[in-house]
């Protein structure tokens, strides 16, 4: 990891403003994955420090998906609605995104294709990337993690019953991130996408797609800013 700097702190995140070409991530993902599904930061809080991201809600409670600047909670039914600012996150990734570079979809890309296409527009010495991709989709595939009590289960074990929804022909956003896979469990490494349609209706958890045109657009960004709440820090 050559080109981001890794930056860890104890808090919440109305005590840090955010930075330019900078990654806000609340928690690790280790943390995520082991269970710590507790909301520790509003979400009116995290769009101070991005207005493009993903995450996921108190006692996980569907994923969430920032785009231009509005936040939608995605549900396990596949319908997504507006963010209220005093909803809880323990986990979310926010940025200010910018497209800096970009490069157009002219014929259909299956998931595969379009991972090699982003790869070759940022290479992977650019470390970590926010990624958009707007277009229309010949299909999607997605899922959505639906809300847990306490005592808490691990992700995996969260994620068992999942309903898989399917959409074919519909026009959206590709909204994630790319991380060094070595990053793993402090952010998520490798890729991770959430979706959801133009008209902020419907989306998930993207599991595998098929864009037919449309236009991809990538930030390199120079830093990344985990802040650990009181719970998982110890504090």
């Amino acid at each position: 990891m050559t080109g981001t700097c890794w930056d860890l702190a104890v808090g919440t995140a109305r005590h840090r403003a955010a930075a330019d070409g900078e990654v806000f991530q609340v928690a690790t993902a280790a943390a995520l994955v082991a269970g710590a599904f507790r909301g520790e930061v509003s979400y009116g809080d995290i769009s101070r420090h991005g207005d493009f991201g993903v995450g996921t809600f108190d006692c996980l409670d569907g994923e969430m998906v920032a785009v231009d600047g509005e936040f939608h909670q995605l549900h396990s039914d596949g319908t997504a609605t507006p963010v209220r600012p005093e909803q809880l996150a323990p986990f979310a990734m926010v940025t200010f995104f910018r497209g800096e570079l970009s490069a157009p979809v002219n014929g259909p890309l299956d998931h595969r294709g379009l991972l090699a296409r982003i790869d070759g527009l940022a290479p992977a010495e650019a470390d970590l990337c926010a990624v958009r991709v707007d277009g229309r989709f010949g299909w999607i595939r997605m899922r959505t993690v639906s809300r847990q009590e306490p005592p808490f289960p691990t992700l995996a074990e969260a994620c068992v019953d999942e309903v898989e929804v399917e959409r074919t022909d519909v026009t959206g956003s590709l909204v994630g991130f790319r991380a060094p896979d070595q990053s793993d469990g402090i952010t998520i490494g490798g890729y991770h996408f959430h979706f959801i349609t133009d008209d902020r209706t419907a989306g998930g958890h993207v599991l595998d797609c098929r864009v037919d045109s449309g236009e991809i657009r990538v930030d390199h960004e120079g830093d990344l800013h985990v802040q650990l709440p009181p719970e998982i820090s110890g504090g």
